[in-house]
């Protein structure tokens, strides 16, 4: 059972967290905060809905990354007009600013989880991983 593929999977989560905060933290962010402003930098103006669901953790996870990332400039919030139980998250100016740093971390990162990978490997893994998230999906609804 040592080396069960759902083993394998959370020592590697577990892993890939610990390097991802490590890199982040490079640039002065959390790997949560770091989530939540690469997914504004590609949704800029998305719900504290949206991004529970973009990211999978829970609404009082978003409200407090959010909430510390309002008050380190880098996001704004304002309730939507349209919908008063929505609150718009929006990228500031620094906010923007640090999006290709977390490009080049993010990066840094997929670089070192696919060294000594072939070819080959780096287009199946994608899919394979993508077919293990598909499975447990079906489980975990």
């Amino acid at each position: 059972m040592e080396n069960s593929v759902n083993i394998l999977i959370s020592k590697i989560a577990i892993v890939s967290r610990i390097a991802n905060e490590k890199l982040m933290c490079d640039i002065g962010l959390h790997s949560g905060q770091a989530q939540i402003l690469r997914e504004l930098g590609e949704n800029d103006g998305s719900s504290q809905a949206e991004l529970v669901r973009s990211l999978c953790v829970s609404a009082p996870t978003v409200n407090k990354m959010v909430s510390r990332l309002a008050e380190a400039g880098f996001v704004t919030t304002r309730q939507c007009p349209e919908d008063n139980r929505l609150v718009r998250v929006r990228l500031t100016a620094k906010g923007a600013r640090i999006q290709p740093e977390i490009k080049k971390q993010l990066r840094k990162l997929e670089t070192a989880l696919l060294a000594e990978f072939s070819e080959t490997e780096n287009v199946l893994l994608p899919f394979l991983l993508e077919k293990i998230h598909s499975n447990l999906q079906k489980i975990a609804s």
